[in-house]
Order: structure tokens, then sequence, then C-alpha cells
């Protein structure tokens, strides 16, 4: 994503809610959606095709990598999209991709 998108603010409104519409930064939130879709991937990966093939340690190993991927991933939002903040919006939302 270019620089340019991630100050890029959305006018999101909650319908079926009948709320004021707000200002949201949906392209770079769409961007960090679309980085842990690829590390749950990766995971799916592990699971499905590598999982039966693998010992107790591997797996053990596997679980902590993907564990520390995923807190990364998360540290690396800014604080106000992370869930421990106050302000965070959390709502069901579809994206257009026209």
């Amino acid at each position: 994503m270019s620089e340019s998108w991630k100050d890029h603010m959305t006018i999101w409104s909650s319908y079926p809610l009948d709320r004021d519409p707000i200002k949201l930064p949906l392209h770079y939130l769409y961007d960090q959606l679309c980085q842990q879709y690829m590390i749950v991937t990766d995971i799916q990966t592990v699971i499905f095709v590598d999982f039966l093939a693998m010992d107790a340690g591997e797996k053990f190993k596997a679980a902590q990598h993907w564990e520390d991927k995923l807190q990364d991933w998360y540290k690396s939002l800014p604080q106000k999209y992370r869930v421990d903040h106050a302000d965070l919006i959390v709502a069901p939302m579809t994206v257009d991709l026209a």
C-alpha cells in the first residue's frame, strides 16, 4: 500500500444501524487485514497439510512460531486499532471490491 493511502479517510456508515457516518482509515485497515490473512493461510497449511507428519515437538514449535507471528502482527497495529483501546469500533461491514 502506498504511503498516500495510510491517512486516507473513508466515510463509513453503520448500516443497518441508524447512526451518523464516521471517517475511518479503511484502506489502512484493509491492508492490515490482508497481512493477517496471509499469516492465517500459512497456519492452515501447517494444520491441514503438514500436521499429521509432525511429531509432538515439531507441533509445539510450529504453534509457538505462529503465536509469535500473530503477536507481532497485533503489536504492529496502531494502538487505536487494538481491542484494549476504549474508542475501538467493532462492527460488521462489507468491503466493496468494485
